[in-house]
């Protein structure tokens, strides 16, 4: 599951046609940090500045989005984080003196196609699926026709042959 969160409607709502069920939308860090304790991603894409949140009969909430990825950082290393802003890195390292250096990916918006290949390729680094395969002799030979340099990758591709469709 992708976590997004983000203070502009119309980047969520564009993302979430495009990532359909893949991907869980908050306007707000502390809204994705409600949905974080019941469960785990496996990325958070997370802009740093929003505005504060509020809400009848609440104080003010000021959860910003580079907190929120420290706070997922720290408890759920397994999860990537891409930090995601319209403000310049100069800017933000300015506020938060040595903060961003913590993370691997950061994106200026608007964001172009890379933005949509790195997703993929996490997704896909972290969706793996255990296999047990038994091979019976014949199975063995036709494992020699397959294309690969070596068995690994002759196994990875019978693989990927019987892996689900989403």
């Amino acid at each position: 599951m992708i976590y997004l969160v983000d203070d502009q409607e119309f980047f969520l709502k564009t993302l979430k046609i495009r990532y359909s069920d893949r991907i869980r939308v908050f306007n707000h860090p502390n809204d994705a940090f409600l949905a974080l304790l019941s469960e785990r991603p496996s990325l958070l894409i997370t802009d740093v500045f929003m505005p504060m949140k509020l809400s009848k009969n609440l104080p003010p909430q000021g959860m910003d989005g580079l907190t929120l990825a420290e706070i997922v950082k720290a408890n759920m290393p397994e999860t990537n984080i891409v930090i995601i802003s319209g403000n310049d890195r100069a800017e933000i390292e300015e506020k938060y003196p040595g903060k961003l250096s913590g993370f691997k990916y950061f994106f200026n918006k608007p964001l172009e196609d890379d933005f949509h290949t790195l997703v993929s390729k996490l997704e896909s680094e972290n969706h793996f699926i255990p296999v047990s395969l038994m091979l019976k002799p014949k199975e063995v030979e036709l494992l020699k026709g397959v294309e690969g340099k070596s068995l690994a990758e002759k196994v990875l591709y019978i693989v990927r042959q019987y892996r689900p469709k989403n």
